[in-house]
């Protein structure tokens, strides 16, 4: 983390972005360095929502990118197909509605407006 938060301080990077720092994790840095990430990518989903975390990254004013593996149920670990979880159609039906250009090889972002 010392390489970027100099590179940070020096104005070579505009943004640190941290992944999976828990609540004492953000605190360390913060009393170390005096740098705040500006994200902090964590798993997030229906079934692990993580609020404590979620308010801890608000309270610091970072914002919680969510990581989630889509391609398996994780509150029917027997269910041959993620569609026989009972929130795939949501998932589906955002998935069409919010759909851009596809990225199968990198990370998805989110479109502005409307």
């Amino acid at each position: 983390m010392r390489p970027a938060v100099g590179r940070y301080t020096d104005g070579k990077v505009r943004a640190i972005g941290v992944s999976n720092f828990g609540p004492m994790h953000l605190k360390t840095l913060l009393e170390r360095t005096g740098v705040c990430p500006t994200v902090n990518q964590i798993e997030l989903h229906p079934y692990f929502i993580q609020r404590k975390m979620r308010e801890t990254n608000s309270r610091y004013g970072i914002v919680t990118e969510a990581c989630s593996p889509l391609g398996r149920s994780v509150r029917d670990a027997t269910a041959s197909s993620t569609l026989k979880d009972p929130l795939a159609p949501t998932v589906v039906e955002l998935a069409a509605k919010y759909r851009g250009p596809a990225r199968p090889n990198g990370p998805a972002r989110a479109r502005s407006g409307g």
